[in-house]
């Protein structure tokens, strides 16, 4: 970043290993709440188009304050789909701090947004989290 204080890394590549996949990966490191912090830290979104149609998968980290995954999280998101459409979806973190997620539509671009984590006893913030990543398949 400009003044040097934040880490913000962003990679996106095509998967060489696996013909017709697209990635894209957004990280940054948690900032803000100090005490029992629920961030998003990672999205990592995996597409294959099927024709007319595509199919796109997510996959979400869950951390606390220290860097450590936090299961059993419920991760809220909205997806912004080609058609114009939006899917709202809920799922839990793994033991790992994982949430995934799929969809599938038309061709073009996706966008995903965290639109909260919950667990009890701890608190979102949305400022310390990436919440929003795009695939265009």
């Amino acid at each position: 970043t400009p003044d040097s204080s934040t880490a913000y890394v962003t990679t996106e590549f095509a998967g060489a290993n696996q013909p017709g996949y697209l990635y894209a990966i957004d990280v940054t490191p948690a900032s803000g709440c100090q005490e029992s912090c629920l961030r998003s830290t990672s999205i990592g979104l995996r597409g294959r188009s099927l024709g007319s149609s595509a199919r796109i998968g997510a996959r979400i980290l869950v951390q606390d304050e220290t860097g450590a995954a936090v299961a059993d999280a419920r991760v809220d998101v909205v997806w912004d789909l080609p058609s114009g459409g939006t899917l709202t979806q809920s799922a839990t973190t793994d033991s790992g701090g994982f949430a995934r997620f799929n969809a599938q539509d038309g061709r073009g671009p996706y966008t995903l947004t965290v639109t909260g984590i919950a667990k009890s006893g701890s608190t979102f913030d949305p400022d310390g989290s990436v919440l929003t990543k795009s695939l265009d398949l």
